[in-house]
């Protein structure tokens, strides 16, 4: 008969908040998993209890669990996702060790590959940069490195941030080894899945930190062609000991890559190359150094390049060339200076043409460009805060888990166009210099009301990976004669001083109208200060996007070249636009499965996104009382409660707007209406 579990539904787990058990989950041979429930916002999250009598010595640091250890040591918990950890004591005083980490509800990989089959290799590669992000950054304060040493499908789970995007993360971390030197001993093996164990773990050297880097390369191979690497019997090897396991891998392994089945795909030379990098070893070699395969932060560098160029690759050029290319100026000398230096367990000396230094920040947000760290003049913010004029620092440093354009849905031509002709260049300085090309200064996205400007703005702020600052006209408004002249003038200090950084001024018409209808000088003097500090600014690496509904009443020096040089209409979605709002919107939320989002889209011709965003919330709120899914009949009901916020008339005005406009603004960017849908 089997064992019971510790605790049973509706145990009450004080930690630092109060829990409740929902289930219990699974069951080993040293420890127990329970689903937990927040009392306070019912929130689920995830609880392993460690039975430390049946815990195999070299998992343990005396008595207590090694990853508690280094939990109480270091500050590592937020990267493995844990919240609390500490241990439980029974009436008869016997002690149980716990960890509570967060619950991410989207599943495991091995379950999506099992249920979905290969991805695609921006998938696969996302999936790699993710967990190779979390890896990187593995270290204790004194800049000691962790191994994970189980990275593997089954320790791969997704969970979408509070925007609502889709990330991967790493749980169960019980194998994690803190490396004192190069090398560390790993030698519980039983309960690691290991085709995804690097091969000198195997042997007397033990793991390194570059170890990780070996499930990685597999990982990759795995989810994009849906099957391990290298041939073997996966019947027979089933059935072995783990020991026997072992020596069926490490003979497979000296096997060349089998022929892929993907040929077909563009990408497929791409991705091969990267897990091929990244899997290499010589099976004969006494000492696997850290020569053998590239370090962590190549791995993430190589990542980064292999996803700038699916990102940015033409139709027609070959994969592996842009891939390369993308790669080559990552290591080329002239990005010296765009990375902190890398401590802990590299090399002593540099690789010749290779990039070895410490990324300062995670991942790109989905563009494909390389990880950069941000640049300051390094002075303190009380150099721009002036108490008399009402001006406090505006400026926020960029988050590394910002989202960027994953947020935005569709808009490809237009994403593509920021990509190509403005972050690249803002991104790449040195290279805009090489070409004698000026670095852009400025856009503006204008159109109707509720179409998703200020979003994109605010999106294309994160996805550039700058400091950045929203500006709305009451930041920058004072009661003193010319003080929003001053707080102008500070506000782009600012920016100078903590460049590379983004400025989105939002209703910008209300920063510079036409000088000729104002009557005030003060307001005058403004709109001057604004045409002054915007000149050529991009030369100093600011960038400034502002958003507008009447392009019409902004002063039309402005616009011109080296001002505000770019400017985008963000018209109200068309069917298919509505189409992937509503399955944003909704997916974010619970739901049933048979949501019909085309005939959605269809009952909400003329509906601006806005209203879009509003009709799921409205179906949300009383699914939310229900206690239920979000339903189909919910979101019609919903549309039926929900009238157009802005009128036809005012739809059609606006385009009259835009085909003014771009009989006007030369430097407007053509992209096809339909293409162009915000979340």
């Amino acid at each position: 008969m089997a064992e019971k579990f510790l605790f049973s539904k509706g145990f009450e787990v004080f930690s630092t908040e109060e829990y409740a058990v929902a289930n219990p989950i699974a069951r080993r041979e040293y420890s127990e998993t329970y689903r937990l429930t927040r009392r306070k916002d019912g929130r689920p999250f995830l609880m392993k209890v460690y039975l430390a009598d049946n815990m195999p010595q070299d998992l343990k640091f005396g008595n207590e669990p090694r990853l508690i250890s280094y939990l109480n040591t270091s500050g590592i918990s937020s990267l493995l996702s844990i919240n609390s950890w500490g241990e439980f004591r029974t009436q008869e005083g016997k002690l149980f060790p716990y960890v509570i980490s967060d619950y991410f509800e989207r599943g495991l990989l091995s379950d999506r590959l099992l249920t979905d089959g290969p991805m695609s290799a921006l998938e696969s590669i996302g999936i790699c940069l993710d967990i190779a992000g979390i890896l990187l950054n593995l270290r204790t304060p004194d800049g000691g490195n962790f191994v994970h040493c189980d990275v593997c499908p089954d320790n791969i789970m997704f969970g979408r941030n509070e925007n609502g995007d889709l990330h991967a993360h790493l749980i169960d971390n019980d194998h994690i080894v803190h490396l004192n030197g190069r090398t560390a001993p790993e030698n519980w093996w039983e309960d690691v899945d290991l085709r995804y164990t690097a091969p000198e773990a195997f042997c007397s050297e033990g793991v390194k930190r570059n170890s990780d880097v070996y499930s990685l390369g597999v990982i990759l191979y795995r989810c994009y062609y849906g099957r391990y690497p290298w041939k073997f019997d996966r019947e027979r090897y089933e059935k072995l000991d783990w020991r026997k396991k072992m020596g069926v891998l490490m003979n497979a392994r000296n096997e060349d890559f089998p022929e892929d089945g993907r040929k077909s795909d563009r990408w497929s030379p791409l991705v091969r190359t990267l897990a091929e990098k990244m899997t290499t070893f010589d099976y004969d070699e006494r000492e696997f150094t850290e020569e053998l395969r590239p370090l962590l932060l190549e791995t993430w560098q190589m990542l980064v390049a292999a996803k700038t160029a699916i990102l940015t690759a033409g139709p027609s050029e070959d994969p592996l060339a842009a891939y390369s290319r993308t790669l080559g100026y990552l290591d080329s000398p002239e990005r010296n200076g765009l990375y902190g230096e890398e401590d802990g367990d590299g090399p002593s000396e540099p690789q010749a043409g290779k990039a070895t230094d410490l990324p300062a920040e995670e991942s790109d947000g989905g563009t494909g460009s390389s990880a950069q760290k941000i640049e300051t003049s390094g002075a303190d913010d009380s150099e721009f805060t002036n108490a008399e004029l009402g001006y406090t620092p505006l400026v926020k440093m960029h988050a590394p888990d910002a989202a960027g354009f994953r947020d935005v849905a569709g808009m490809e031509k237009l994403k593509e166009q920021m990509q190509k002709k403005l972050l690249y260049f803002l991104k790449n300085p040195l290279l805009a210099h090489q070409y004698k090309i000026d670095l852009p200064n400025g856009m503006l996205l204008y159109g109707p009301p509720g179409c998703g400007k200020t979003f994109f703005a605010e999106k294309f702020a994160e996805e550039s990976g700058f400091n950045y600052a929203v500006v709305k006209a009451s930041d920058l408004g004072s009661t003193w004669v010319h003080g929003s002249q001053g707080k102008i003038g500070l506000l782009f200090k600012e920016a100078r001083a903590k460049s590379p950084c983004i400025i989105c001024l939002d209703e910008f018409d209300a920063f510079a109208p036409k000088r000729e209808t104002i009557t005030n000088s003060s307001l005058s003097g403004e709109v001057n200060e604004f045409l002054s500090q915007l000149n050529n600014c991009g030369r100093d690496r600011i960038f400034v996007i502002a958003t507008t509904n009447n392009p019409e009443i902004i002063d039309p020096a402005m616009l011109r070249s080296g001002r505000i040089d770019r400017c985008v209409y963000i018209p109200a979605p068309d069917s298919q636009a509505r189409r992937a709002v509503f399955r944003l919107c909704v997916e974010k939320r619970p739901h049933d499965g048979d949501i019909d989002y085309k005939l959605l889209a269809a009952r909400t011709e003329g509906y601006v996104t806005s209203d879009i965003c509003g009709i799921v919330n409205d179906a949300a709120i009383n699914a939310a009382y229900a206690r239920t899914k979000i339903s189909m009949a919910m979101l019609m009901q919903a549309i039926d409660n929900w009238k157009p916020t802005v009128s036809k008339a005012v739809l059609e005005k606006h385009e009259e707007i835009r085909r003014r406009m771009e009989s006007e603004v030369t430097a407007e960017i053509p992209v096809p209406i339909n293409d162009k849908i915000l979340n």
